[in-house]
């Protein structure tokens, strides 16, 4: 069942619009998407740092290129977040990129229902046909009644756009324990090629999808017990990709998966393509409480992980915060993996995939809620 905020003020609006992204974003275009009075979605882009004519017009050309995938999109808010003031002035900070995309708004059919600066010091709508020196007082967003109405799983969190994909801290002593048994797991298993060998552990890997599947819901002992299994697991890419894409949509998909990939014997052309498009966003949507779920066991999963063994967790945590519209994540991950091994071939696709702009289709799919 869906949750009806109703924003009584252009303040109320403003304050609301953290909520669609999840957190408070920072030096940002936000662009709020209605169809008549309920909101549809949000995009959020990066404030161009040229501010010539050229990339304000390329900035907003991209923009509602986006936005024009987007069904049933009637009119927008844009929101531009700054951290310039507007000090004694009342000329609103970005007034050239407002009136930018204003122009391209009119032309694509998109009008404006409100657009919004929100500085360091004040905030005000672009619409309004005076603005007081000094902007509105920030309290006046700050302490809007939305965010009571919004329930408290769904409101935006404490952080900006990269907090939550800030650098993942060692634990030494874990770290040190998951890469001695890592080890003996690599003996073991070279091991029992030359002859028949048992290894508890391996064995829990006989059946992957249960596997894959029962660790979205370890507790923290079982994390401590099993994290380094996992890890070492999916530090190849058939269990890596098995298992990120399993995570990320159910577990019927992962054993359809797997067997595809026992079926195929190493060829990748073998493997039923629309398992494949997956990956490049073409397909069912991700259900984003498994893909939450997979976000915290990674990153718990990096606490225990030395260096050699983060590409492939990093890589994982990238593609499912691309998956779920969270690119600057994804961007943040990618930079990680490619600091430790640059020739890393999951980190080298995810970075042309992001670099080209692309977003999964089914980021432009209407949702129920």
């Amino acid at each position: 069942m869906s949750t009806i905020v109703k924003a009584q003020t252009p303040a109320d609006l403003l304050a609301f619009a953290p909520h669609l992204l999840g957190y408070t974003p920072t030096r940002s275009v936000v662009f709020m998407l209605f169809d008549g009075n309920r909101t549809c979605g949000a995009l959020r882009m990066d404030l161009p740092e040229d501010p010539s004519p050229a990339m304000l017009k390329e900035f907003a050309n991209v923009a509602f290129g986006t936005i024009a995938r987007v069904p049933d999109v009637r009119s927008i808010a844009p929101v531009i977040f700054t951290d310039e003031a507007f000090g004694d002035d009342s000329l609103i900070p970005h007034h050239d990129l407002f009136e930018v995309l204003g122009r391209r708004g009119r032309h694509m059919g998109f009008p404006f229902k409100e657009a919004f600066c929100r500085a360091a010091d004040g905030w005000a709508s672009y619409l309004d046909k005076v603005t007081p020196r000094g902007g509105r007082p920030l309290r006046e967003v700050l302490e809007s009644t939305v965010t009571e109405l919004v329930p408290p799983e769904a409101r935006a969190g404490a952080g900006d756009q990269h907090s939550e994909a800030a650098l993942v801290p060692l634990e030494p002593e874990a770290a040190d324990r998951a890469t001695k048994i890592i080890t003996q797991l690599r003996k073991t298993l070279a091991r029992s090629k030359t002859r028949p060998t048992s290894s508890p552990s391996l064995d829990l890997l006989a059946d992957i999808p249960w596997f894959a599947e029962w660790s979205l819901h370890w507790s923290t002992d079982e994390l401590n017990l099993h994290g380094p299994l996992l890890l070492f697991a999916v530090q190849g890419p058939p269990m890596r990709d098995h298992t990120m894409l399993q995570w990320a949509t159910s577990y019927e998909t992962g054993a359809r998966l797997l067997r595809e990939i026992d079926d195929a014997n190493g060829d990748p052309l073998a493997i039923d393509p629309e398992l494949g498009d997956l990956m490049l966003g073409i397909g069912p949507r991700p259900d984003l409480e498994r893909v939450r779920k997979a976000i915290t066991l990674l990153r718990l999963l990096l606490q225990i992980a030395e260096p050699q063994f983060r590409p492939a967790p990093l890589c994982m945590l990238a593609w499912l915060s691309w998956a779920t519209g969270r690119t600057t994540h994804a961007v943040a991950y990618i930079a990680q993996a490619r600091a430790i091994d640059r020739s890393y071939s999951m980190a080298e696709l995810l970075e042309q995939v992001v670099d080209s702009g692309r977003l999964p289709e089914w980021a432009f799919e209407r949702q129920p809620d």
